[in-house]
This record gives C-alpha cells, sequence and structure tokens, in this order.
C-alpha cells in the first residue's frame, strides 16, 4: 500500500475539523495524537488520547481505503474525505 504525505496531511487536516470527539487543543498538535495503522485495503486512523501514549481513550478515529487514495491529488487534495468512525461522528 501506499500512503503518500499529501493523503497523510489532508486526512489529519479533515479529523481536526470534522471529528467532534476531538478536544480544541488536541486539534492544534491532530499529528502527535493519530496514529496511521496500515492493513489490508487501506489504513486506520487510531487517535490517540495521550501523545505516543496508549490510554483508555483511544479510539479508531477513521478509515481510508487504498482506492480512495487515487483520488487525492497534490494542492487539490482528496476528493474522497477519510471515513469518520466511533467518537469522531457520535462525539
Amino acid at each position: 500500500m501506499f500512503f503518500s504525505d499529501i493523503v497523510l496531511e489532508n486526512d489529519l487536516a479533515y479529523l481536526a475539523e470534522n471529528c467532534v470527539g476531538i478536544e480544541n487543543e488536541q486539534r492544534e498538535k491532530i499529528g502527535d495524537h493519530v496514529l496511521r495503522d496500515t492493513t489490508f485495503g487501506g489504513a486506520w486512523y487510531i487517535f490517540s488520547q495521550k501523545v505516543e501514549a496508549n490510554s483508555p481513550g483511544d479510539f479508531e478515529a477513521a478509515w481510508r481505503s487504498t482506492w480512495s487514495e487515487a483520488f487525492c491529488v497534490p494542492v487539490v487534495g482528496c476528493a474522497i474525505p477519510v471515513s469518520m468512525r466511533n467518537q469522531c461522528v457520535a462525539g
């Protein structure tokens, strides 16, 4: 699987702006709180309450399928956003 920097940057920005389960101070440093876990067919974005540490409040924030990455281009961004999950949609 190939996940380019433009996809990662776009997805982190989208999560910071749209995930209702993330607090404002966490949004400012979203890259420190999100781990991308690649697997067959795509990648999970795992949100960690504590920077670089596991905690009981961690959750799967979003999913990006490999095929949807084809719709991401430099400067423009991604035509298909990541699929929000768990606390990102429920708050």
